[in-house]
């Protein structure tokens, strides 16, 4: 067997030929990225090994995530823009930069301001949070904030023209 500079390892003509266990061992030694579309998926995945890494195609960005042998850790993603609902603008002044999620040591973090032309009543769906960031569970954050687990609604409780809030959750 000869392993060339990339790592890949690859049987020389010498060795015993067995195309299909050839192929596969070149190809499991290569530590290519795996494009997964879940969670469920990467999970699924049979026989994982150290240094395995994978695409999550259900995560904003597809970040890379490496398995270290007992565990796939959490990949951090950068701080991202939320689009606004209902009538909402997302507050760009006095220190805040709209509403923002960020995924950082396996947290979900939402911060962020918005106003409205007019006062709202209580539960007025502010924004969406991706599907894969959504909490198991209700989550409530500051000023009245609220993230629904089942499809990811970001709620604000009655305001008169504008609020700011925060919230983090688990994000598994």
């Amino acid at each position: 067997m000869q392993t060339l500079y990339n790592g890949v390892e690859v049987f020389t003509n010498s060795d015993d030929y067995n195309l299909a266990d050839d192929v596969a061992h070149a190809l499991e030694t290569a530590n290519l990225i795996i494009r997964v579309p879940s969670l469920a998926v990467r999970d699924a995945l049979p026989s994982p090994y150290a240094g395995m890494t994978v695409a999550r195609e259900d995560l904003p960005g597809c970040p890379l995530e490496t398995y270290d042998g007992s565990a796939w850790p959490v990949s951090d993603l950068a701080w991202t823009n939320l689009a606004t609902v209902q009538g909402f603008t997302a507050n760009i002044t006095s220190g805040w930069a709209g509403i923002k999620y960020a995924v950082k040591n396996g947290w979900v973090i939402i911060n962020g301001s918005v106003s409205r032309g007019t006062a709202w009543g209580a539960d007025q769906t502010i924004a969406v949070i991706p599907s894969a960031l959504k909490p198991a569970y209700k989550v409530q954050g500051s000023n009245g904030l609220q993230v629904e687990p089942t499809v990811g609604n970001i709620t604000l409780g009655a305001g008169a023209t504008a609020a700011s809030f925060s919230a983090t959750w688990p994000l598994f």
